[in-house]
Protein backbone atom coordinates (compact mmCIF):
# COMPACT_ATOMS: atom_id res chain seq x y z
CA UNK A 1 0.00 0.00 0.00
CA UNK A 2 1.59 3.45 -0.93
CA UNK A 3 1.76 5.97 1.62
CA UNK A 4 -1.05 8.37 -0.09
CA UNK A 5 -3.20 5.13 0.24
CA UNK A 6 -2.98 4.80 3.87
CA UNK A 7 -3.44 8.09 4.51
CA UNK A 8 -6.92 7.62 2.72
CA UNK A 9 -7.73 5.05 4.68
CA UNK A 10 -6.76 6.27 8.04
CA UNK A 11 -8.92 9.12 6.79
CA UNK A 12 -11.85 6.96 5.95
CA UNK A 13 -11.76 5.35 9.27
CA UNK A 14 -11.45 8.97 10.99
CA UNK A 15 -14.39 9.60 9.58
CA UNK A 16 -16.26 6.57 9.37
CA UNK A 17 -15.52 7.28 13.77
CA UNK A 18 -16.23 10.74 13.70
CA UNK A 19 -20.07 9.81 12.26
CA UNK A 20 -20.79 7.05 14.88
CA UNK A 21 -19.55 9.66 17.23
CA UNK A 22 -22.32 12.83 16.62
CA UNK A 23 -24.90 10.08 15.85
CA UNK A 24 -24.33 8.18 19.65
CA UNK A 25 -24.11 12.02 20.61
CA UNK A 26 -27.49 12.50 18.93
CA UNK A 27 -29.00 10.06 19.75
CA UNK A 28 -27.65 10.97 23.77
CA UNK A 29 -29.01 14.33 23.20
CA UNK A 30 -32.57 13.23 21.76
CA UNK A 31 -33.03 10.90 24.92
CA UNK A 32 -32.10 13.99 27.07
CA UNK A 33 -34.46 16.12 25.93
CA UNK A 34 -37.36 13.38 25.43
CA UNK A 35 -36.46 12.90 29.32
CA UNK A 36 -36.33 16.57 30.17
CA UNK A 37 -39.75 17.07 28.35
CA UNK A 38 -41.00 14.29 30.71
CA UNK A 39 -39.89 16.18 33.47
CA UNK A 40 -41.18 19.21 32.05
CA UNK A 41 -44.56 17.60 31.47
CA UNK A 42 -44.58 16.24 35.31
CA UNK A 43 -44.13 19.57 36.75
CA UNK A 44 -47.15 20.89 34.71
CA UNK A 45 -49.52 18.11 35.99
CA UNK A 46 -47.68 18.13 39.39
CA UNK A 47 -48.69 22.05 39.65
CA UNK A 48 -51.96 21.73 38.19
CA UNK A 49 -52.57 18.90 40.70
CA UNK A 50 -51.42 21.59 43.22
CA UNK A 51 -53.71 24.16 41.81
CA UNK A 52 -56.83 21.65 41.83
CA UNK A 53 -56.21 21.16 45.63
CA UNK A 54 -55.74 24.65 46.24
CA UNK A 55 -59.07 25.47 44.40
CA UNK A 56 -60.56 22.57 46.27
CA UNK A 57 -59.48 24.34 49.91
CA UNK A 58 -59.90 27.63 48.90
CA UNK A 59 -63.84 26.03 48.00
CA UNK A 60 -64.56 24.09 51.11
CA UNK A 61 -63.27 27.96 53.04
CA UNK A 62 -65.55 29.87 51.53
CA UNK A 63 -68.55 27.36 52.23
CA UNK A 64 -67.57 27.20 55.59
CA UNK A 65 -67.62 31.18 56.09
CA UNK A 66 -70.70 31.14 54.36
CA UNK A 67 -72.50 28.49 56.42
CA UNK A 68 -71.07 30.42 59.29
CA UNK A 69 -72.40 33.84 58.69
CA UNK A 70 -75.78 31.93 57.31
CA UNK A 71 -76.16 30.40 60.65
CA UNK A 72 -75.51 33.98 62.50
CA UNK A 73 -78.12 35.59 60.75
CA UNK A 74 -80.52 32.51 61.15
CA UNK A 75 -80.07 32.64 64.91
CA UNK A 76 -80.76 36.67 64.65
CA UNK A 77 -83.97 36.50 61.87
CA UNK A 78 -87.43 37.30 63.06
CA UNK A 79 -89.52 34.12 63.96
CA UNK A 80 -92.61 35.29 61.36
CA UNK A 81 -95.29 32.94 60.15
CA UNK A 82 -97.38 33.68 57.27
CA UNK A 83 -101.12 30.91 57.02
CA UNK A 84 -103.54 31.36 53.95
CA UNK A 85 -106.70 29.78 54.18
CA UNK A 86 -106.67 26.61 52.10
CA UNK A 87 -110.24 26.90 50.41
CA UNK A 88 -112.26 30.29 49.62
CA UNK A 89 -114.80 32.02 52.06
CA UNK A 90 -118.30 30.90 50.61
CA UNK A 91 -120.52 32.00 49.10
CA UNK A 92 -118.18 34.21 47.02
CA UNK A 93 -119.33 37.67 46.81
CA UNK A 94 -120.57 40.88 44.35
CA UNK A 95 -118.24 43.69 44.18
CA UNK A 96 -120.21 46.83 45.22
CA UNK A 97 -119.69 49.65 42.40
CA UNK A 98 -119.97 52.41 44.67
CA UNK A 99 -117.00 50.89 46.68
CA UNK A 100 -119.23 50.04 49.75
CA UNK A 101 -119.32 46.32 51.14
CA UNK A 102 -119.55 43.15 48.82
CA UNK A 103 -122.58 41.32 49.07
CA UNK A 104 -122.65 37.57 49.56
CA UNK A 105 -124.10 36.12 46.14
CA UNK A 106 -126.94 33.88 45.83
CA UNK A 107 -125.70 29.89 44.97
CA UNK A 108 -128.34 29.25 42.42
CA UNK A 109 -128.64 32.35 40.32
CA UNK A 110 -127.40 30.53 36.72
CA UNK A 111 -124.94 33.04 34.55
CA UNK A 112 -125.78 32.47 30.72
CA UNK A 113 -123.03 33.11 28.03
CA UNK A 114 -122.11 35.29 26.27
CA UNK A 115 -124.83 37.62 27.96
CA UNK A 116 -123.36 37.24 31.53
CA UNK A 117 -119.80 37.24 30.83
CA UNK A 118 -119.03 41.13 31.92
CA UNK A 119 -120.41 40.08 35.51
CA UNK A 120 -118.09 40.40 38.34
CA UNK A 121 -117.35 37.36 40.89
CA UNK A 122 -115.01 38.09 43.71
CA UNK A 123 -113.71 35.39 45.99
CA UNK A 124 -111.90 35.95 49.44
CA UNK A 125 -108.93 33.93 50.95
CA UNK A 126 -108.35 34.46 54.77
CA UNK A 127 -104.67 35.15 55.56
CA UNK A 128 -102.57 35.32 58.92
CA UNK A 129 -99.33 36.68 59.55
CA UNK A 130 -98.00 35.91 63.03
CA UNK A 131 -95.02 37.67 64.44
CA UNK A 132 -93.87 35.27 67.36
CA UNK A 133 -91.38 37.49 68.56
CA UNK A 134 -90.39 40.12 71.22
CA UNK A 135 -90.17 42.43 68.84
CA UNK A 136 -92.64 44.44 66.29
CA UNK A 137 -91.38 43.66 62.25
CA UNK A 138 -92.39 46.08 59.71
CA UNK A 139 -93.83 43.49 56.33
CA UNK A 140 -94.64 44.52 52.87
CA UNK A 141 -97.44 42.90 50.97
CA UNK A 142 -97.36 43.04 47.59
CA UNK A 143 -101.13 43.75 46.65
CA UNK A 144 -104.05 45.26 48.19
CA UNK A 145 -106.04 43.28 51.06
CA UNK A 146 -109.19 43.44 53.24
CA UNK A 147 -108.55 44.13 57.35
CA UNK A 148 -110.80 44.71 59.81
CA UNK A 149 -111.85 48.54 60.22
CA UNK A 150 -111.74 48.78 63.77
CA UNK A 151 -115.87 48.93 63.89
CA UNK A 152 -116.55 45.18 63.07
CA UNK A 153 -116.80 46.24 59.40
CA UNK A 154 -114.41 45.85 56.51
CA UNK A 155 -111.69 48.11 54.88
CA UNK A 156 -109.81 47.94 51.87
CA UNK A 157 -105.83 48.55 52.82
CA UNK A 158 -103.25 49.52 50.01
CA UNK A 159 -100.48 47.55 49.34
CA UNK A 160 -97.47 48.20 51.26
CA UNK A 161 -95.61 47.91 54.61
CA UNK A 162 -97.52 47.09 57.64
CA UNK A 163 -96.47 47.06 61.00
CA UNK A 164 -96.79 43.59 62.99
CA UNK A 165 -96.93 43.84 67.08
CA UNK A 166 -94.43 41.64 69.06
CA UNK A 167 -96.46 38.45 69.92
CA UNK A 168 -99.42 38.69 67.84
CA UNK A 169 -100.92 38.51 64.92
CA UNK A 170 -102.33 40.33 61.77
CA UNK A 171 -105.39 38.95 59.59
CA UNK A 172 -106.99 40.11 56.74
CA UNK A 173 -108.21 38.53 53.43
CA UNK A 174 -106.76 38.67 49.44
CA UNK A 175 -109.37 38.87 47.23
CA UNK A 176 -109.52 37.95 43.26
CA UNK A 177 -111.89 39.55 41.35
CA UNK A 178 -112.32 38.07 37.64
CA UNK A 179 -115.29 38.58 35.39
CA UNK A 180 -118.23 35.36 34.74
CA UNK A 181 -116.06 35.10 31.41
CA UNK A 182 -112.77 34.27 32.86
CA UNK A 183 -114.00 32.15 35.35
CA UNK A 184 -115.35 30.42 32.97
CA UNK A 185 -112.10 30.01 30.94
CA UNK A 186 -110.68 28.72 34.20
CA UNK A 187 -113.36 25.88 34.21
CA UNK A 188 -112.72 24.81 30.88
CA UNK A 189 -108.72 24.91 30.81
CA UNK A 190 -108.82 23.14 34.12
CA UNK A 191 -111.60 20.28 32.14
CA UNK A 192 -108.66 19.92 29.52
CA UNK A 193 -105.71 19.34 32.33
CA UNK A 194 -104.50 22.60 32.77
CA UNK A 195 -104.41 24.49 35.90
CA UNK A 196 -105.51 27.58 34.49
CA UNK A 197 -104.68 31.18 35.68
CA UNK A 198 -103.89 31.53 39.14
CA UNK A 199 -103.28 34.47 41.58
CA UNK A 200 -99.84 34.57 43.69
CA UNK A 201 -99.48 37.14 46.78
CA UNK A 202 -96.58 37.49 48.77
CA UNK A 203 -95.07 39.14 52.12
CA UNK A 204 -91.90 40.23 52.22
CA UNK A 205 -90.05 40.87 55.54
CA UNK A 206 -86.49 42.06 56.00
CA UNK A 207 -84.42 42.69 59.10
CA UNK A 208 -82.96 45.75 60.14
CA UNK A 209 -78.92 44.62 59.09
CA UNK A 210 -76.60 45.46 56.64
CA UNK A 211 -75.43 41.88 57.03
CA UNK A 212 -78.95 40.14 56.87
CA UNK A 213 -81.79 38.30 55.38
CA UNK A 214 -84.86 39.07 53.37
CA UNK A 215 -88.17 36.86 53.71
CA UNK A 216 -90.35 36.24 50.84
CA UNK A 217 -93.27 34.10 51.92
CA UNK A 218 -95.66 33.06 48.18
CA UNK A 219 -99.30 32.30 48.67
CA UNK A 220 -100.64 30.89 45.56
CA UNK A 221 -104.58 29.95 44.95
CA UNK A 222 -106.12 28.54 41.61
CA UNK A 223 -109.65 26.97 40.55
CA UNK A 224 -112.55 28.51 39.47
CA UNK A 225 -116.02 29.06 41.97
CA UNK A 226 -118.20 28.39 39.11
CA UNK A 227 -119.62 24.92 37.82
CA UNK A 228 -121.10 23.75 34.84
CA UNK A 229 -124.91 23.74 34.71
CA UNK A 230 -125.93 20.54 33.02
CA UNK A 231 -128.19 20.37 30.04
CA UNK A 232 -127.87 23.85 29.01
CA UNK A 233 -125.76 25.20 27.00
CA UNK A 234 -123.98 28.49 27.87
CA UNK A 235 -125.09 28.09 31.62
CA UNK A 236 -122.76 28.27 34.72
CA UNK A 237 -123.75 29.01 38.47
CA UNK A 238 -121.50 28.96 41.69
CA UNK A 239 -120.84 25.56 43.19
CA UNK A 240 -123.30 25.07 46.22
CA UNK A 241 -120.00 25.00 48.64
CA UNK A 242 -116.79 25.24 49.09
CA UNK A 243 -115.62 22.16 48.64
CA UNK A 244 -116.30 19.52 46.32
CA UNK A 245 -117.19 16.19 48.29
CA UNK A 246 -118.21 15.59 51.06
CA UNK A 247 -115.06 14.63 53.18
CA UNK A 248 -114.01 18.47 52.47
CA UNK A 249 -110.82 17.42 51.09
CA UNK A 250 -110.98 19.37 47.59
CA UNK A 251 -111.59 22.43 47.45
CA UNK A 252 -113.64 24.04 44.63
CA UNK A 253 -110.59 27.36 45.33
CA UNK A 254 -107.55 26.18 46.86
CA UNK A 255 -104.76 28.42 47.79
CA UNK A 256 -101.33 26.79 49.60
CA UNK A 257 -98.54 28.27 51.48
CA UNK A 258 -95.12 28.09 49.70
CA UNK A 259 -91.90 27.07 51.73
CA UNK A 260 -90.38 30.92 52.77
CA UNK A 261 -87.32 31.97 50.59
CA UNK A 262 -84.63 33.65 52.67
CA UNK A 263 -82.14 35.49 50.37
CA UNK A 264 -78.80 35.92 52.00
CA UNK A 265 -76.88 39.69 52.08
CA UNK A 266 -73.39 40.40 52.29
CA UNK A 267 -74.25 44.09 51.94
CA UNK A 268 -77.64 44.82 51.68
CA UNK A 269 -77.38 48.49 50.71
CA UNK A 270 -75.03 47.79 48.10
CA UNK A 271 -77.61 44.38 47.26
CA UNK A 272 -74.63 42.27 47.30
CA UNK A 273 -75.44 38.47 48.16
CA UNK A 274 -73.48 36.85 49.86
CA UNK A 275 -72.85 33.55 48.10
CA UNK A 276 -72.48 35.64 45.11
CA UNK A 277 -69.69 37.63 47.19
CA UNK A 278 -68.08 34.34 47.83
CA UNK A 279 -68.73 32.84 44.71
CA UNK A 280 -65.12 34.23 43.26
CA UNK A 281 -62.95 31.23 41.55
CA UNK A 282 -58.97 31.15 42.65
CA UNK A 283 -58.13 30.70 38.64
CA UNK A 284 -59.49 34.83 37.72
CA UNK A 285 -56.99 35.70 40.35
Amino acid sequence: MSVPDWIAAGAAVGAAVLVGWQSWETRKSAHAAADAATTANSAIELSRSALEVARTEEGHTRRLIVEAIKTRIDANAHPLSVFINHSAEWPPLEPSISGGQANPLPTDRIYRLPKDGGELILVRFGFRINNLGGHSVTVNINDAWIGDDGTGGNQTVAAGEQCVLPNSALDGFFEIQRTVSEWVEIARRRQDGHPGEETTWTVTLSDDSETGAIDRFELVAGGTPLVKVENEEGGWRLSPGQYKDYARSSPVMAAVELPRKRDYYLSRSKGLLLDEAFATDLSTN
